[in-house]
C-alpha cells in the first residue's frame, strides 16, 4: 500500500512542472466595446473605433459572431454597428477574436 503510495507521489512530482507551464500557455481573454469602422469578410479582419482608435483585429475562424440570439456571418456585420469584442493576443502581438457580439437589433433578419 505505502509503494502505490509513493508511486503516485512520485508521477505526481513529475508531472505537476509540466501541468503549470500548460496553465500558462492559455490566453488571456480581453473585452472591448466599439463601433466597427470596417469589416473585410474574405480577410477576416475588422476594425473597430475604440476611444477614438481605429484597431484592427484578426477574426478567429471559429469566432462565434452573435446579433441579439441570432447567430450570424462576419459578413453581417456594418459598419456603424456596437459591438463587442472578445480577444486575446496571439503570440506574433495580432489581436484574435474569439466572439463578437452585434448591439445593432435593427439589423436583425
Amino acid at each position: 500500500m505505502k509503494i502505490w503510495f509513493y508511486v503516485c507521489v512520485l508521477i505526481f512530482s513529475i508531472m505537476a512542472p509540466s501541468m503549470v507551464g500548460a496553465q500558462q500557455d492559455v490566453p488571456r481573454l480581453q473585452s472591448v466595446d466599439g463601433i466597427v469602422s470596417t469589416v473585410d469578410a474574405v480577410g477576416s479582419m475588422i476594425v473597430v473605433l475604440v476611444n477614438n482608435k481605429q484597431i484592427p483585429f484578426t477574426v478567429d475562424k471559429k469566432a462565434k459572431i452573435q446579433r441579439g440570439t441570432d447567430s450570424i456571418y462576419l459578413d453581417d456585420v456594418n459598419q456603424g454597428d456596437a459591438v463587442t469584442l472578445r480577444y486575446y493576443m496571439s503570440p506574433d502581438g495580432t489581436p484574435m477574436v474569439t466572439s463578437i457580439i452585434d448591439s445593432n437589433l435593427a439589423n436583425a433578419f
